[in-house]
């Protein structure tokens, strides 16, 4: 069978082809002092170069001369983007009608300024959370609500918890405390419940730590942001950190990604931390430094229990080589019946023909053989 053939015809009205016609017809460049209209920029220039050379310095001209004058035009008609600060990022999630809470790892190593960045974060956020629901920010964030190295601190925090809201709860350098090591722990699994439970109050907690790894798992998957701490300019007074947000990816076996955060289209790569408030530092410090102490005195009597229990239920005997525990025994084989194998002595012996090897060895070394 032969196929029947067609002629092809043209169809101008096609739309396609008249929105390409119209593009190419249209005419987008004009001279400013007589409206003539060119094609292109070579044109235009070539045509006021021999109508209008007197004209050259025009401001008109210099525009329609300017290939970028119009997207130099259409981005200075925009207006400033809106940046946000962090008290308002996070206070806008815990206050939303959205019923929602925020947890926050922040990782810095010691001296790189994570405990300030953590309390500047709670003032900030405390000031913003103030200003959209009323009172004073002191009642969403004060020195009481930092909880400091010892992960049982965090009672008198959490046990009125429920008549509060909008609070944000600093969790410092717990992790002696709530380690990772320590995973099965009860303290810890009653701790990953409580976290678990922050929503319903609109809380906002923040762990701050010198490595992920020193605390809990749980902690580590449930974070909803993670703020590194990577500079710290002392001479300044501030921090500079890069902030996350933690998106776990459940089809690639629940691998966290950390991806730079963006609000309304900025991306926020790095995040600077000013000092917080004299006040709430030099409380800080008071307060750290005497449950310092108290630590230290637990640690120190801890250690001396174990030392005690260790000297009395352990004999400190050195542990002997094999090979040199049998070197008697096969002194004698061999005195006695000069020439027998290492085989056979590891027969005799039940053990393997390495440990003779050794033995022979030290005996030689020894002098004894």
């Amino acid at each position: 069978m032969i196929p029947e053939i067609k002629k092809r015809v043209k169809n101008f009205n096609n739309p396609i082809f008249q929105r390409y016609l119209k593009g190419k017809m249209r005419v987008s460049h004009k001279c400013p002092i007589c409206d003539l209209a060119t094609e292109d920029y070579k044109a235009l220039k070539g045509h006021i170069d021999t109508k209008h050379p007197t004209e050259i310095q025009n401001e008109a001209v210099i525009r329609a001369l300017d290939p970028l004058y119009k997207v130099r035009e259409h981005y200075a008609m925009r207006d400033e983007p809106e940046y946000v600060s962090i008290g308002k990022f996070f206070g806008e999630k815990i206050t939303s009608k959205h019923n929602q809470h925020v947890l926050l790892n922040l990782i810095g190593k010691t001296g790189m300024g994570k405990s300030n960045a953590a309390m500047r974060i709670g003032e900030e956020v405390a000031r913003y959370i103030a200003n959209v629901k009323g009172g004073d920010p002191s009642q969403y964030f004060n020195i009481n609500n930092i909880a400091i190295m010892r992960l049982d601190s965090i009672i008198p925090i959490i046990e009125d918890l429920d008549q509060k809201q909008y609070n944000v709860v600093i969790l410092d350098d717990i992790g002696a405390s709530y380690s990772a090591r320590d995973f099965n722990k009860t303290i810890n699994k009653n701790v990953n419940k409580i976290f678990q439970t922050f929503r319903d109050t609109n809380t906002m907690l923040i762990l701050t730590m010198p490595d992920t790894f020193l605390i809990d798992k749980v902690a580590r998957k449930l974070a909803h942001y993670q703020i590194e701490i990577f500079e710290s300019r002392h001479d300044e007074g501030i921090s500079v950190g890069k902030l996350f947000e933690v998106i776990e990816q459940y089809r690639r076996g629940g691998q966290p990604h950390y991806h730079f955060v963006v609000y309304n289209g900025i991306k926020y790569p790095k995040i600077i931390f000013k000092r917080a408030s004299d006040l709430l530092v030099n409380e800080y410090e008071k307060k750290r430094s005497g449950i310092r102490k108290v630590m230290m005195a637990d640690s120190i009597t801890a250690i001396r229990a174990a030392d005690s229990e260790a000297l009395d239920g352990i004999e400190k005997k050195e542990k002997i080589p094999k090979h040199v525990m049998l070197a008697d025994k096969v002194r004698s084989k061999v005195m006695g019946t000069p020439g027998i194998s290492d085989r056979a002595l590891s027969e005799e012996l039940q053990t393997s023909r390495e440990t003779i090897k050794k033995t022979r060895t030290y005996l030689k070394d020894s002098g004894l053989l």
